[in-house]
């Protein structure tokens, strides 16, 4: 059974929280429930304990895979191999998958061959085996991708 999880980074303090995702909540953007969170989401007079309003721009979806350090992966995380920037996680691009949009100095580089994106699950499991690392996130760390 997979297992489905999100993170978003809180609109207060920017701290990054996982949870469940609930919809966009009365105008709050999105919104993740963490089970045993303190903070609460305040509407219309009623409590919501352990709802955190999250900055929706920066919610992404666990893929169910994990790096060589066992890091989860998430949609819009960084991945590196062998200290070499590869990409970065796009989620439902073609369907349900998640595809490592690649980022080339020269398109000659093997093993791209001219691609500017494949499939997570390849690039994890045949591309780099035991090699991919999360080094960071397009929304913390937006130059590694440039």
């Amino acid at each position: 059974m997979r297992e489905i999880e999100f993170r978003g980074r809180t609109k207060r303090s920017g701290e990054w929280i996982v949870g469940s995702l609930l919809a966009p909540f009365e105008g709050n953007g999105a919104v993740i429930f963490r089970e045993g969170e303190t903070a609460a989401l305040s509407r219309g007079g009623a409590i919501y304990p352990g709802w955190v309003s999250v900055d929706p721009d920066t919610v992404g979806q666990y893929t169910g895979l994990r790096d060589k350090n066992g890091k989860k992966i998430y949609e819009g995380d960084i991945l590196g191999a062998d200290n070499n920037v590869i990409g970065w996680v796009n989620g439902g691009v073609r369907g349900y998958c998640y595809d490592v949009v690649y980022i080339k100095k020269d398109v000659n580089d093997p093993p791209f061959s001219g691609d500017k994106r494949w499939s997570l699950y390849s690039t994890v499991q045949y591309d780099y085996p035991d090699m991919i690392e999360v080094i960071g996130n397009i929304h913390d760390n937006p130059e590694l991708i440039k």
